[in-house]
């Protein structure tokens, strides 16, 4: 078991509410919109009524949104599409149980609907109810077989409740349909590392840095597998061209004043101190226990 001191960095997925052609996700979440069930004959005032509220909703202004799409469902009680557009309002105000009625309400009018679906997971999620999360992701799956966005949520959920290899294959799955996404390889690296496979997780994070070379928190974590496998001098090169870049990078100081340490060369560690000092003094007092105690960590060796 191999004591772990270095901070390493889980990239977690961004809020990715699912509704007609709009998304609360912030530009760095990939991934399809996809199409909603066609709507039947619609009057067109409960049709306006949801067009209006789409535009509040984006604007930010969830109050006068959720109050134009429940006017939308008063005038038209099957719009399964109004009524998830009412769920993701009610999720941003906070209005949970609310929330989890309109999206419920929306797959009984619509039960192949599979972004209500992931909607609902992620309200579940976000209460820390795995089970919920998880069957609804399935079922969000089923009916979207290339919903990536349900893919990474299902691998993140399986890395809270540290079941690794099923993340693994979650996040596998979403890979496929975005081979260029080089979050979904991150976290794919942090799982192998959970389960000691250093080599693989090292191949993860090398790939995501060739997606997106400038990402700082990818090659820390890639540094810390570098550590793990006690390629010291590797890790090294990759610490100071990460600082080097971001001097205040507080996690890659600590992790390299950890290095040092484990590399024997405390002076270097001493200097490590200083700097990181004035970045971020929880660290610093963490790096200063490792120091004085006079500890040169151990890694398990890869098997």
């Amino acid at each position: 078991m191999k004591r772990n001191f270095l901070s390493g960095v889980r990239i977690l997925p961004a809020l990715f509410l699912m509704i007609l052609g709009f998304s609360t996700a912030t530009s760095q979440t990939r991934g399809q919109a996809l199409i909603s069930p066609m709507p039947k004959t619609f009057s067109a005032q409960a049709v306006n009524c949801y067009r209006e509220g789409i535009s509040l909703l984006k604007s930010g202004k969830y109050n006068q949104a959720a109050e134009q799409f429940s006017r939308a469902v008063q005038l038209q009680p099957n719009y399964a599409e109004a009524y998830n557009a009412l769920g993701t309002a009610y999720f941003t105000l906070n209005n949970q149980e609310q929330a989890i009625t309109a999206f419920r309400t929306a797959i009984r009018l619509e039960p192949n609907y599979a972004q209500a679906y992931y909607n609902l997971a992620n309200l579940f999620d976000r209460s820390g109810k795995t089970d919920s999360t998880i069957d609804n992701l399935e079922q969000a799956i089923k009916y979207a077989p290339r919903y990536a966005q349900a893919y990474n949520l299902l691998g993140n959920v399986y890395l809270g409740s540290n079941q690794f290899d099923k993340a693994i294959s979650a996040f596998g799955q979403a890979v496929r349909i975005e081979p260029n996404n080089a979050r979904l390889y991150c976290q794919i690296g942090f799982a192998y590392n959970n389960l000691n496979r250093h080599h693989d997780a090292l191949e993860s994070y090398r790939q995501a840095i060739i997606i997106n070379p400038r990402d700082s928190e990818t090659q820390n974590n890639l540094a810390v597998t570098l550590y793990y496998l006690k390629h010291f001098d590797q890790a090294l090169a990759e610490y100071n061209q990460i600082i080097g870049k971001n001097p205040d990078y507080a996690a890659a100081r600590f992790n390299r004043g950890v290095l040092y340490i484990a590399m024997k060369n405390k002076d270097a560690a001493f200097k490590e101190l200083i700097g990181l000092r004035e970045i971020q003094p929880n660290l610093a007092k963490k790096l200063t226990s490792l120091i004085y105690a006079d500890k040169i960590l151990q890694v398990d060796s890869h098997k």
